[in-house]
């Protein structure tokens, strides 16, 4: 919705894949690092993450804490400013990346100077978007509510790329 309804862009990869985190762990290879690795030459960066480390941290498994968390979005925006130095990168911050997790989100954001749009305080986001609470993955009125956000947001900075 984002890159044909919006932006009238094309997609140079799409890195997402289900139930990774940005903090690496033990035996996964899908982490936020690992797949930043296969961007070619883009534009725009989209990093929409944090969700599946809170909902982890928030078991209580020790591997994913705050700190760790920190850590992990720091350097992955470092990378990331360093291995694409022509993209601009913007942040996204969903309502179910929730406590220090969030917070961190939004200051790491601010610390690399990088657009973050917040979605946490926005009262449409759950419920009536997700249509279940316990859910944190948008059906479609949530995923074109998302897009319409983003661009309002990052609009005068991808329209100045495309010059």
């Amino acid at each position: 919705i984002l890159l044909n309804e919006y932006w009238h862009a094309e997609l140079d990869v799409n890195a997402s894949y289900s139930g990774t985190c940005i903090t690496p762990r033990t035996g996964f290879t899908t982490d936020f690092m690992t797949r930043a690795a296969k961007f070619k030459d883009p534009d725009v960066i989209i990093v929409n993450g944090g969700t599946n480390d809170y909902l982890k941290g928030k078991k209580g498994d020790g591997v994913v804490t705050p700190e760790k968390f920190k850590a992990a979005y720091e350097a992955l925006l470092s990378a990331l400013q360093k291995n694409y130095p022509k993209a601009q990168i913007i942040m996204v911050v969903c309502d179910f990346v929730k406590g220090d997790y969030g917070d961190i989100s939004v200051a790491t954001a601010g610390k690399f100077g990088v657009p973050c749009v917040d979605l946490r305080a926005d009262t449409k986001s759950i419920g009536k978007v997700y249509g279940d609470k316990t859910n944190p993955h948008p059906n479609a009125v949530g995923k074109a509510f998302i897009a319409e956000k983003i661009y309002n947001q990052t609009k005068s900075i991808v329209d100045a790329i495309k010059k």
